[in-house]
C-alpha cells in the first residue's frame, strides 16, 4: 500500500504484506516522491520486493509524471527518468513485460 487519502489529506508511507493482506508493516513513514493517491504501482514478478511507482494526484494538484523505484519493499526509493512529452496521469497501469531471453 502506497500514500492513498488519510483523514484530511493524501499519505506518503508504504505499507508491505507478506501474508496476502493479513497484516501489513510499514516500510517507509514518509517516502521521497511525496503525498499522492491514485498512483500507478506494480511489484516485478518473482520478485515482489522490486516495486515501481508512476503517476498520481491529488483534487487541483497537477497529476505526477514521475517514475520510482524501490528494490527493498519499498523503505527506500531512487527516481528515474521518465519519458519527456508525455501526458501527467492519474490511476495509470503499472506492468512488467516477462523477458524470456
Amino acid at each position: 500500500v502506497v500514500g492513498g487519502l488519510g483523514p484530511k489529506q493524501p499519505m506518503a508511507d508504504v505499507w508491505v504484506s507478506q501474508d496476502l493482506g493479513k497484516t501489513f508493516v510499514r516500510t517507509c513513514a514518509e517516502a521521497p516522491f511525496g503525498r499522492r493517491v491514485s498512483p500507478g504501482l506494480a511489484a516485478c514478478p518473482g520478485k515482489p520486493q522490486q516495486t515501481v511507482l508512476v503517476g498520481g494526484g491529488w483534487n487541483e494538484d497537477p497529476p505526477c509524471w514521475d517514475c520510482w523505484v524501490s528494490s527493498d519493499a519499498g523503505e527506500q526509493w531512487v527516481q528515474v527518468a521518465t519519458p519527456v512529452n508525455e501526458v501527467q496521469r492519474r490511476q495509470p497501469a503499472v506492468g512488467f513485460l516477462w523477458d524470456s531471453a
